[in-house]
């Protein structure tokens, strides 16, 4: 009988120590990468005469510092680049037939990673698309 409950509290202690412990592991290591950040600044697809317009986005009061890259294709509806996530940008859109700006307002980005490669506690590339609904 002695000897059983010896075995019975050693399995117990076995049990209990599996399963505190089981939640000890070792902290995720992440890779000191760079991620790049996308913007993309779009006309909606409902937008009247779309193709016939161009998006331009650059930096709140012409700030160079604010990280604006270059547009992927500056001559369509869709502004995209690859950017120092910057909080805020001001949005032009201009008609390519006469030059004239037919809308012209603020943007705050929100960005979020769309991949994360190495585990969701390491992060990963960041995008934020901005739609112009009307103008």
């Amino acid at each position: 009988m002695r000897r059983r409950r010896t075995g019975l509290a050693a399995a117990t202690l076995v049990g209990v120590v599996g399963v505190v412990g089981a939640g000890c592991s070792e902290p995720t290591v992440c890779p000191a990468i760079g991620y790049g950040t996308v913007l993309e600044v779009r006309l909606f697809d409902g937008w009247p005469g779309r193709d016939d317009h161009v998006v331009e986005v650059r930096c709140p009061g012409d700030d160079p510092g604010c990280g604006l890259g270059e547009d992927e294709d500056p001559a369509g509806p869709v502004w995209r680049a690859t950017v120092g996530a910057p909080a805020r940008v001001d949005v032009r859109v201009v008609d390519t037939a006469t030059g004239d700006v037919v809308s012209e307002r603020a943007a705050e980005p929100r960005y979020h990673v769309v991949e994360h490669p190495h585990g969701r506690a390491c992060g990963g590339p960041r995008e934020a698309v901005v739609s112009l609904v009307d103008r």
